[in-house]
């Protein structure tokens, strides 16, 4: 509700999608009140549980490789009875990233925000930046999570 009290005119939305709790609630909360507005959900392609249970119609475990976004790993329960059916009700577009998008999102507001920020959290970066998502007029990413290990900061750094 923030988000269309500080920015009435938003269009789209983007988040990490996981286990689809975030969008959920983002879904609830914006397309209830404004339903012409875009929700895109990003997920990793190294475990895209909630995007592969889509496609299949009902939830489905996936096989799970290391990611920057390890946040968005974990699976949406095989039993999963509220957040799969909010997904697919609420969310417009899945896109799924690589590790190179994450990493640019990452890099981004490191070297001109001087934040460090966690793969999942620079998601709707990386895609913007790498143009895999259709912009709106008034956007809004989603930015939180800062919890990223120092190592895989300075193994990013090493690549400058």
């Amino acid at each position: 509700m923030e988000t269309l009290e500080e920015l009435p005119e938003v269009d789209t939305v983007l988040a990490g999608l996981s286990g689809g709790g975030l969008h959920s609630g983002l879904g609830v909360a914006l397309k209830k009140t404004k339903p012409e507005i875009r929700l895109i959900g990003l997920s990793t392609a190294n475990g895209a549980a909630m995007f592969e249970s889509i496609k299949a119609g009902k939830p489905i475990s996936v096989e799970e490789k290391d990611t920057l976004a390890d946040s968005l790993l974990g699976g949406i329960g095989l039993q999963n009875k509220y957040t799969f059916q909010m997904v697919r009700k609420y969310v417009d577009d899945i896109q799924l990233l690589q590790e190179e998008e994450f990493k640019d999102g990452m890099m981004f507001m490191l070297k001109e925000h001087r934040m460090i920020i966690e793969g999942a959290a620079a998601s709707g970066i990386g895609a913007i930046l790498n143009k895999r998502v259709n912009l709106g007029t008034n956007m809004v990413i989603v930015v939180t999570g800062s919890s990223v290990d120092i190592s895989v900061v300075l193994n990013l750094l090493k690549v400058l």
